[in-house]
């Protein structure tokens, strides 16, 4: 799909001709495209990773994003020159509706910027969060502490009857 939206940008010189309609929409169905992609990374960002587990997945679609965000920013900038230098510009009329697509296009990818920001914040978390758990679990294997309590974690060194809180049994 992006191959394809590449090679209509290539047909329309790459925003350099064209309606200003048809660039507007390519630029619309990008950021469509990237909102799709956050949605997937917001699910991914929440799931809870099990040890070592490499999230290539979020690690790529990570970057993916970034770029296409970039790429539609620039495309917006080149609209908006686009639309500056245009000779359709003498028209009062078309030029406000020109401009109130550029700043409503603007006005998305700015939502989506802020979106990406606000689930790369949480993978942040929710990886802080996961490691933390791991040098709980860590230590309690290294130091023969135990999980009872309603599953808090016991570091207490005087806990002698570690073994029956592990398996559950109060022999």
């Amino acid at each position: 799909q992006q191959q394809q939206q590449q090679l209509q940008l290539q047909q329309h010189g790459k925003l350099g001709t064209g309606s200003f309609s048809e660039k507007a929409s390519l630029i619309a169905k990008d950021i469509s495209r990237v909102t799709a992609s956050l949605s997937k990374l917001a699910i991914l960002a929440r799931q809870k990773q099990l040890f070592n587990e490499q999230p290539q997945d979020m690690i790529k679609l990570t970057y993916v994003i970034k770029q296409d965000i970039f790429k539609i920013e620039r495309n917006i900038k080149e609209l908006q020159s686009t639309m500056n230098g245009s000779q359709q510009s003498n028209e009062p009329q078309l030029r406000t509706y020109s401009k109130n697509v550029v700043q409503l296009l603007n006005t998305k990818t700015k939502n989506i910027s802020e979106e990406f920001k606000t689930v790369l914040e949480v993978r942040q978390r929710n990886e802080m969060l996961q490691k933390t758990r791991q040098e709980q679990i860590l230590s309690i294997a290294k130091n023969g502490g135990s999980i009872g309590n309603g599953g808090n974690l016991d570091y207490s060194s005087n806990n002698t009857n570690y073994n029956s809180n592990i398996t559950g049994n109060n022999n």
